[in-house]
């Protein structure tokens, strides 16, 4: 049974056909490659503060429609979700692209799957932790060329936890079931800013990330999602495969890895097995048809 039945199962008929139409976003291509110079901000930590309430009034006007909620986001409650605590999953998208694009992508599993959607969106092209790694790499600084770099938060983490703050303020969310989702170097500020977060965050997924960018410290026991392209030109695949994917299980999480063939592309597949694994980590149709792993791949 492959997550095509497993989504059916849980009454997403018509998800994976709606996502082929949907999903037409450009390959990030050559933004990825470029990083627009970050002002010098004072640096703060990647800890967020914001935890959904035990007590709140949910705000009926923001089911079934796409609304813009606190100074990052867009916000999507499916119809027929209910007033009681709902999981969270919140989306990151690529160099240039916005969280909306992914909202609008997921509605029907928000409609299906009972979720609430929450896309968020940078100040420049690329969320500040990500675009201070590459000025750092541009002037050679000892800092981004060590092994495995630290992240230097901004004022995204900022307006992501005001916003996060907004959301559980008018939303019932249910602790305990709220994760990331990131493309691209979205998936590579998932990783960052999840991993900061584990009393926040109990999944993170990123696919085709570009960077592993994380405190040095982890508490672990969190669950990630990783999927990549072995054809990917813009961010490498051993990379992921090789590299992030090893690291991130050394501190003990639950790392799965999802190899496919293709590019660097946001590709239906990738992104149904991520969603299937934020409802469910455990679930065995995660292991199958993984076509393509770190041994499988070629030297890039």
């Amino acid at each position: 049974q492959d997550w095509r039945d497993r989504l059916v199962s849980r009454g997403m008929k018509h998800t994976a056909l709606l996502l082929a139409t949907l999903l037409a976003f450009p390959p990030a291509g050559a933004l990825a490659q470029e990083h627009e110079t970050a002002s010098v901000e004072v640096e703060v930590s990647g800890r967020l503060s914001a935890m959904p309430l035990s007590t709140v009034d949910p705000d009926t006007s923001l089911i079934g429609r796409i609304a813009a909620i606190g100074p990052a986001g867009h916000i999507y409650i499916g119809e027929g979700t209910g007033h009681g605590p709902r999981p969270l999953l919140v989306l990151l998208n690529g160099t240039g692209g916005s969280g909306r694009d992914l909202v609008e992508a997921l509605v029907p599993v928000a409609d299906s799957a009972g979720i609430v959607l929450l896309g968020l969106d940078p100040r420049r092209e690329n969320f500040d932790a990500v675009e201070r790694f590459f000025d750092d790499l541009d002037a050679r600084r000892a800092r981004a060329r060590v092994a495995w770099p630290a992240p230097r938060f901004g004022k995204d983490r900022e307006r992501i936890d005001e916003t996060l703050a907004e959301v559980f303020r008018r939303v019932p969310i249910e602790q305990g079931h709220i994760g990331l989702l990131g493309y691209s170097h979205g998936g590579s500020y998932a990783l960052m800013l999840g991993t900061a977060n584990p009393q926040l965050f109990s999944s993170i997924a990123a696919i085709s990330p570009g960077i592993l960018v994380i405190p040095a410290q982890q508490a672990g026991g969190q669950a990630i999602f990783l999927a990549h392209g072995r054809e990917d030109r813009v961010q490498p695949f051993r990379r992921t495969a090789c590299a992030m994917a090893p690291r991130l299980s050394s501190f003990g999480n639950r790392v799965v890895f999802y190899g496919h063939e293709g590019g660097h592309a946001l590709e239906t597949e990738s992104l149904m097995r991520s969603v299937v694994h934020f409802l469910d980590p455990d679930d065995p149709s995660l292991a199958a048809g993984n076509g393509v792993g770190c041994e499988e791949s070629a030297p890039d």
